[in-house]
């Protein structure tokens, strides 16, 4: 099945520039969980959390079928042989993806069987705040090298 063309004006596909305009929206949005975090809204941070998790975890699902049903990487780049630069973004940007989904799935599973319900500190909390700050920058390198990928792939 082929998927329709992309609105950016690109030779990219409608879902890698679904994917690509959504980034920005996870950054944004992980910076309100922080600041109810912050703020001692515990359930709120919590549940924007698990909400972030499920949306995540359905946009890479759905990337990595697009990409198996596709013919791979290389043809959603349309061309055999990308180049360097544009393998060595993605290489760089896989390096933060899985750092930060396996982060972000394990302090989440973590959390909820270590806080109780409704969330608040507790002896788990600052492994919680150090794992979580890791998982941020992650997530933000992630998004950084995912837009970067993208304009190397389909712009530059």
């Amino acid at each position: 099945m082929e998927m329709p063309a992309g609105f950016l004006g690109t030779d990219a596909d409608l879902l890698m520039d679904l994917l690509v305009t959504v980034v920005p929206a996870v950054l944004v949005v992980m910076g309100v969980s922080w600041k109810r975090a912050r703020a001692g809204s515990w359930t709120a941070h919590r549940n924007i959390q698990i909400v972030l998790t499920i949306v995540l975890t359905v946009a890479v699902v759905a990337l990595e079928v697009h990409i198996a049903t596709s013919g791979g990487i290389e043809a959603l780049f349309g061309t055999p042989d990308p180049g360097p630069t544009v393998v060595a973004a993605l290489n760089i940007h896989l390096l933060f993806a899985f750092t930060a989904a396996f982060t972000w799935i394990g302090l989440v599973v973590v959390s909820l069987i270590k806080f109780p319900n409704p969330p608040e500190p507790g002896a788990f909390s600052a492994r919680h705040r150090l794992v979580g700050r890791i998982g941020m920058v992650s997530m933000a390198g992630a998004a950084v090298t995912a837009v970067a990928l993208y304009l190397l792939a389909y712009v530059v």
